[in-house]
């Protein structure tokens, strides 16, 4: 009866030592799934912020590009109105008095608006580009930010499933009659 009892004994302690080991060990695993569940917690307030701030930009290039394409209609319009003028001094080219002169005057006029207008329309090709090149980025960001979102569920359901096992485990030593936690120290003097 003595050995039955001293071997209930010994498996007793041994099972506590290994869920008491496990339990331990499972500490851990939830530590560093919580140090990895707030590192891509971060990591998905960084992404955010950088894609609000490529947004802000495309927004801003996009106000670049409605300014500039009514720049590019007014000059337009000034070019249309120097062409019909243009051609009204050619007709009447024979019957004004310095008609040529004018006429030189108009066309170099035509020629300079002519060189806004392409210098409106390169600018309005760049800030096209940026804008296109910002897009890109923001979907880049949106995949990273995607990517993350994904981690961050893995780790809660690895740290959700590792207090659950040290749960468990806490609990097959408390069936057991064992406890992780240390007796209380009482201090003091007795009194009468």
């Amino acid at each position: 009866m003595k050995v039955v009892a001293t071997l209930v004994a010994i498996i007793a302690i041994l099972a506590a030592a290994f869920f008491g080991y496990k339990w331990f060990q499972t500490q851990d695993e939830l530590k560093n799934t919580q140090a990895k569940l707030t590192k891509c917690q971060q990591e998905v307030t960084e992404a955010k912020a950088a894609k609000e701030a490529a947004e802000q930009q495309t927004a801003d290039i996009q106000a670049k590009l409605t300014a500039l394409e009514t720049a590019k209609k007014e000059v337009e319009t000034q070019l249309d109105a120097l062409k019909a003028k243009y051609e009204e001094l050619t007709a009447n080219l024979g019957s004004e008095e310095g008609g040529e002169d004018a006429l030189n005057a108009l066309q170099t006029t035509i020629s300079d608006l002519k060189a806004q207008v392409e210098q409106k329309e390169n600018e309005l090709k760049e800030a096209q580009n940026a804008a296109e090149s910002l897009k890109a980025t923001i979907e880049a960001n949106e995949k990273t930010i995607d990517g993350l979102k994904k981690d961050v569920t893995a780790a809660k359901e690895a740290q959700e499933a590792a207090e659950k096992q040290a749960n468990s485990f806490k609990m097959n030593l408390l069936v057991h009659g064992l406890s992780l936690e240390e007796d209380p120290v009482f201090a003091g003097e007795i009194l009468e």
